[in-house]
């Protein structure tokens, strides 16, 4: 859309939860190029550093929601296996907060979900691990 091409430098204005100038903006072509749009250029963090920045407390942006919900299970995966000493616990735990709200988004649903699954699989790869990852309340 020549639109989106032309507005680009305007990350906000793709928005739609946020911002909607023109009244309710209900063609679902354009929704879902609006939110893709706004998905890819709101994700300049990686998940790490997001997590990094949130983790232990009660506060984050909307940014922070789309890096980290539209990271995959896979990714989610490799960081957690990345993590080492006082940092697994925190980023972790804060994944799976999401999942602990009362009538959680969508979004919110799908950062645990996805979590959830990368602690499964890491779970399956040895008997410390199954145990490591029952801490967090998730039985294989």
């Amino acid at each position: 859309m020549l639109y989106i091409r032309e507005r680009r430098d305007e990350e906000t204005l793709f928005d739609l939860a946020s911002n909607n100038f023109f009244g309710d903006i209900i063609d679902p072509e354009i929704v879902h190029r609006f939110d893709d749009t706004y998905k890819e250029l709101s994700t300049k963090e990686s998940t790490k550093q997001v997590l990094e920045r949130i983790a232990g407390k009660n506060g984050w942006n909307e940014n922070d929601i789309v890096v980290l919900a539209s990271t995959t299970a896979d990714e989610y995966y490799n960081l957690f296996k990345s993590l080492q000493g006082e940092h697994i616990y925190p980023y972790i735990n804060t994944c799976l907060q999401f999942n602990r709200f009362v009538n959680p988004s969508d979004q919110y649903k799908e950062i645990a979900e996805k979590a959830i699954e990368a602690l499964k699989k890491i779970a399956t790869e040895s008997e410390i691990n199954r145990l490591r990852v029952r801490k967090f309340g998730i039985d294989i």
